[in-house]
């Protein structure tokens, strides 16, 4: 996927709850193999609210443009 499409991909301003048996992965960077080649030029990390019911967490995707 381009970079620009997963950039928009990303909704930033959303937070949202996590469905039932959803895996993700947060191991690229702009300045990894794939993240040069892929010419990415933001960082994305999450950050999850937690609660007593997993259908009450929620998680909420932070963007920093020009890495």
């Amino acid at each position: 996927m381009p970079s620009d499409a997963i950039r928009r991909h990303l909704r930033p301003e959303e937070t949202r709850s996590i469905p039932d048996g959803s895996v993700w992965i947060f191991n690229l960077s702009p300045d990894g193999m794939y993240g040069i080649g892929c010419r990415f030029d933001f960082v994305a990390v999450a950050m999850f609210t937690l609660a007593p019911e997993f259908k009450d967490w929620r998680m909420n995707v932070l963007r920093i443009q020009e890495f």
